[in-house]
């Protein structure tokens, strides 16, 4: 995606968060929930779904106009990384751009051995999880 104002980077982050937490919301429901013109919803939303960020799920029911289409997450949009580093443990979890959990888990650690061996730690942990799950190191955005 090219360079964007703040303004715009806010507005992906806000429409991308609400499709999370909605499902598969149309873009009238991303402007009301969103706080938003249905003008900046569509641009935006076109653009996101250009990049392959969304994607059109089909129209959903009339209310008396134009047939609204959902709007939700590519199945194969990639996998995120989320960790949580504390001084006695690392917490990980892999999950998909709906925030749906894949895999997780938690390793005793000594944060003061260094980032390179305790990155190192979560790394190895985190790898041999993906092959039960059929993905790949690249998979992970």
């Amino acid at each position: 995606m090219p360079a964007v104002s703040k303004v715009a980077q806010a507005e992906y982050k806000l429409l991308l968060q609400a499709v999370r937490s909605e499902g598969s919301p149309t873009r009238p429901q991303l402007a009301a929930l969103c706080d938003l013109p249905r003008s900046s919803v569509s641009q935006r939303v076109k653009e996101l779904v250009r990049s392959g960020l969304l994607v059109d799920l089909g129209e959903g029911q009339s209310t008396g106009g134009r047939r609204a289409g959902h709007l939700g997450f590519p199945q194969d949009a990639g996998t995120v990384l989320a960790l949580e580093l504390g001084s006695t443990h690392a917490r990980w979890r892999l999950a998909d751009f709906a925030a749906s959990s894949l895999a997780d888990g938690e390793l005793p650690i000594v944060i003061s051995a260094g980032e390179k061996a305790v990155l190192g730690m979560v790394e190895t942990a985190v790898r041999d999880a993906l092959p039960g799950l059929g993905l790949t190191v690249d998979a992970i955005t």
